[in-house]
């Protein structure tokens, strides 16, 4: 079954505290991101591009996602989606790899020194109680992969309080938050960001490109 990658989104959080990197406990299935010796094309031999440009496989293999389990997300997902997730992981630091040693480095060097390696954030993003929120990778049952942002709640069963996912990204994903928003992005000092903020007059979010 092929394997693709995902990213995703930012949240909206009043105060919101992001959980290090270097703290943040290891997934049950990592590493399960793998960045290959070929071209983002996956055709010709990557030589002097960043680790997430290159060609990436993902094998996510959980069938839940901070306590919510994969049935429940398949409720909240859009009518138009043309299949049910069967696996999804949260991405951490220890989600990356590579056979390749010289890119193993750059992975744990970027993992180490960059402020952006986060992939989860706690906060009131609502300006309430206070919510959790983590970026990650799918599969569906038919194969297709993607990236999502998923916030649940702290009761004894979380509930979901925001739900996103793309279908188009594939690559490196992180989740921060600065300010009165939490940022996504696809690679460690570009410009492409994309921000969620939450309207307290309308209760709902919404999002922003940030970027460059």
């Amino acid at each position: 079954m092929s394997r693709s990658i995902a990213v995703i989104a930012a949240v909206f959080g009043l105060a919101s505290a992001p959980i290090s990197a270097k703290s943040q406990t290891p997934g049950p299935h990592d590493p399960f991101v793998f960045a290959t010796s070929l071209s983002g094309d996956g055709v010709g031999i990557s030589k002097n591009e960043a680790w997430w440009l290159r060609f990436i496989v993902i094998r996510p293999m959980g069938t839940s996602v901070s306590g919510v389990s994969l049935a429940s997300i398949n409720q909240h997902r859009p009518g138009a989606a043309s299949s049910e997730w069967c696996f999804a992981d949260v991405l951490t630091p220890r989600s990356f790899t590579s056979n390749l040693r010289e890119v193993q480095i750059e992975i744990d060097r970027s993992m180490a020194d960059s402020e952006s390696a986060n992939f989860a954030v706690s906060g009131p993003f609502t300006g309430a109680e206070m919510l959790d929120a983590v970026v990650g990778n799918y599969e569906t049952c038919h194969g297709q992969q993607g990236a999502f942002l998923l916030i649940t709640d702290r009761s004894p069963t979380p509930k979901i309080v925001y739900f996103n996912e793309w279908e188009d990204w594939k690559g490196l994903i992180w989740l921060r938050q600065e300010g009165e928003a939490l940022h996504v992005g696809s690679c460690f000092g570009c410009g492409h960001v994309e921000s969620l903020f939450y309207d307290n007059r309308r209760s709902r979010f919404y999002w922003e490109n940030t970027g460059d």
